[in-house]
């Protein structure tokens, strides 16, 4: 039996994907375990595979259209079934799809007046988009050498025949170089999502508060798990996010969200580590990271920075975050303000290390590793003074680790 394939919901705060891939075309046949198709949310790619042996039959939803999650986007006919073998419930399901996207596109005559197509979607099969990447071939000039709506890899391969392409391709290399011009560079759903909830979330009245922390006792610290173990240190992250998590359990208000109006406090103590990506910035999830002892934590968050950068996370690495930490110290920034990660009240900033100079019990210059630290809050949750002695504690803990550790 024929099997609808939907747009996956892959957690409890997703509302839509996009469908970016397309591993086979239709009437191609399909193993189970195959890769089908990717989808992109605001924050992952996941792959979705076939759980059964079949055909691809249709596909509905085009590569880089954005759809509500559970949303029909193709159908896979079962194994040794024929096309024209779908139900007709199937087939009308089918049609009303395709009929609701028609009806969201404005249809644009073409000059050549060929025929009416849509132009705000350029529409091709997954095989004809990759002989045409491959080929550095524009589709829209293929799209007009076809009377078709859907481009296939033989329109490219046409088009590849022409004259057209092979005079453009003769004449690469030859033209006189020319002023610089300026790229548009198409941004991503997952950066249109991020832009769209970064703004909302600049909506929320944040205040921010600014203390320096020396980190001579951290160093030393550390300088002690290298004669122990030279290959096995925790970062100077991770005890930053080991002794915030034990502030954080000291001081409720802080580990919590807001959302609705409603000011959630919670008990378990899961941090948010940000983590700079090729595609923007995600931002997993340690659990219960006061919890569990600084070796553990360390492995823990290099884990998750491994498999951030390899586009490896599932949903359930970014969910339940009560507090998140943002460190730029690795690019050199001395200080800077985050924004808030809703529905959490607050986020710290940790800049690089700098030298300060203070003076001794006998007035003596002296100079001392310190970092800067920036704790924003939502003010509609948090007044400031709840957040002075949040920040207070965590400097006190951070010269002083072994009253954390």
């Amino acid at each position: 039996m024929s099997k609808e394939l939907l747009m996956p919901k892959l957690g409890l705060t997703m509302e839509e994907g996009t469908l970016i891939r397309w591993y086979f075309d239709e009437g191609e046949d399909i193993n189970e375990g195959d890769i089908i198709y990717d989808v992109e949310t605001d924050k992952i790619t996941h792959s979705v595979e076939a759980d059964q042996d079949g055909l691809l039959a249709r596909i509905i939803i085009e590569e880089g259209e954005t759809v509500p999650v559970q949303t029909v986007v193709g159908i896979l006919a079962a194994e040794g079934e024929k096309i024209d073998d779908l139900t007709e419930s199937e087939k009308v399901e089918a049609k009303k799809i395709e009929e609701k996207k028609a009806e969201k596109e404005t249809p644009v005559k073409k000059v050549d007046n060929k025929k009416e197509i849509k132009e705000d979607i350029l529409r091709a099969s997954p095989r004809a988009k990759k002989v045409a990447r491959e080929n550095n071939v524009d589709l829209e000039k293929v799209r007009e050498t076809t009377d078709r709506f859907r481009i296939t890899s033989d329109d490219v391969k046409a088009f590849m025949e022409s004259d057209e392409f092979q005079d453009e391709a003769s004449s690469v290399g030859k033209k006189e170089k020319t002023a610089g011009k300026t790229v548009k560079k198409e941004m991503s759903n997952y950066r249109r999502t991020t832009a769209r909830r970064l703004s909302e979330s600049w909506g929320a009245p944040h205040i921010y508060l600014r203390a320096s922390a020396d980190i001579s006792e951290i160093i030393k610290l550390r300088e002690k798990y290298k004669e122990l173990d030279k290959d096995n240190v925790p970062s100077l992250n991770t005890v930053i996010a080991k002794i915030t998590a034990f502030t954080l359990k000291k001081h409720p208000d802080i580990n919590a969200h807001y959302t609705e109006g409603e000011y959630l406090l919670k008990e378990d103590v899961n941090l948010g580590i940000a983590v700079a990506v090729e595609k923007g910035l995600v931002v997993p999830v340690v659990n219960n990271a006061d919890q569990i002892t600084l070796p553990e934590l360390d492995k823990e968050i290099k884990h998750l920075v491994d498999i951030s950068k390899e586009d490896k996370l599932e949903m359930a690495d970014l969910e339940d975050g009560t507090f998140s930490i943002s460190n730029l110290g690795m690019f050199g920034i001395e200080e800077f303000t985050a924004i808030l990660n809703p529905p959490q009240v607050g986020i710290l900033a940790v800049g690089t290390i700098v030298e300060k100079v203070r003076t001794d019990v006998c007035e003596e210059l002296q100079v001392y590793p310190a970092i800067e630290l920036t704790l924003g809050l939502d003010h509609r949750a948090v007044d400031g003074a709840v957040g002075a002695k949040f920040l207070k504690d965590l400097k006190k803990y951070l010269e002083n680790p072994v009253l954390a550790l």
